[in-house]
Formats: structure tokens, C-alpha cells, sequence
């Protein structure tokens, strides 16, 4: 694992397990949701998968994973992504093993990559999935791609 360090992220200091920064936890607390960012939501299902199983988020972008009822966590395959009430490496000290306590986490994914991850519980029952960050840069250029496409098949369509 690497180091922990505090870094701002716009909605304050959060703490940063490898490559991921990690923004509140479990149980009674609230928990204010990143503003700056865009947040998607991936839920731990009470039928013991994962939703939505495959996901592709910008880079910077943040998930907030919750635990909808079950005993449910997050684990990467590289094991560099493990949490539940809290993430290994975050410095709380708070379970990352797979519980059946209601629990919501915010990872915050800074570096483009491809992470496939499971519930330690269901891992051979359907509680695996996905998520694909992609560049910014990359998609806004694909942007422009497309609007080019767009406005050369209107000019071609007029001087049909």
C-alpha cells in the first residue's frame, strides 16, 4: 500500500489511499457529499451484486458506494481498492472486511485505469463489477469528433 497522505480536494482534506482520495464514512455520521466533483452512486444489493456492474466514470470523478443491505465490501483485484466502513490504508482504522452494517463511501479516482473489483462474500455469486476511468481530454476530443462528424454530414447532406 502506499503512504497515506492529506491533500486538498476542494471540499477540504480528505485522506489518499494509493491512488484514490477518500471522503467520509458510515453508520450515524453525516456525511456531506463532494461538491466539485461529478459523484455516481454503485450500490451493494440485497440480492448480493453490485449496481450498476460495469461503470465508466472521467477522471476526478468521485463513487460513492453503499451498502443497500447485506453483508457486503469492496475489493479490488489488486487489492489497492478495499473498504466497507472505511477503506484499508485510510488512516481511520475503520472495518474494511465485508458487514452487514449500513455503510456509504466516497473514492474519489484520479489516475485513468481499469479497476475490477468484488464482495469478499459473493465474489462467486455475482457481487463482482467494474469501473473504467477514463481521461477528460481523451472524451472531450471524441466531443469534438463527433460534432465534426455531425456538421460534415449536414454540409454534405445540403449540397446533395
Amino acid at each position: 500500500m502506499g503512504a497515506i497522505n492529506r491533500l486538498r480536494a476542494g471540499d477540504g482534506f480528505v485522506p489518499v489511499v494509493d491512488n484514490y482520495e477518500v471522503f467520509g464514512i458510515v453508520g450515524s455520521i453525516t456525511v456531506v457529499e463532494p461538491t466539485s466533483v461529478t459523484v455516481h452512486e454503485v450500490h451493494a444489493t440485497t440480492s448480493n451484486s453490485f449496481a450498476p456492474v460495469d461503470i465508466t466514470i472521467e477522471q476526478g470523478d468521485v463513487i460513492k458506494f453503499i451498502n443497500d443491505g447485506g453483508e457486503h465490501n469492496i475489493n479490488s483485484v489488486d487489492n489497492t481498492l478495499i473498504c466497507s466502513q472505511g477503506c484499508v490504508g485510510d488512516g481511520t482504522n475503520s472495518n474494511s472486511n465485508p458487514t452487514g452494517f449500513p455503510w456509504e463511501i466516497y473514492v474519489k479516482f484520479n489516475q485513468t485505469t481499469e479497476i475490477s473489483y468484488f464482495c469478499q462474500t459473493h465474489e462467486f455469486t455475482g457481487g463482482q463489477g467494474i469501473i473504467r476511468v477514463i481521461d477528460t481530454v481523451f472524451l472531450m476530443d471524441l466531443n469534438k469528433v463527433s460534432n465534426f462528424a455531425t456538421s460534415f454530414k449536414a454540409i454534405t447532406k445540403n449540397k446533395v
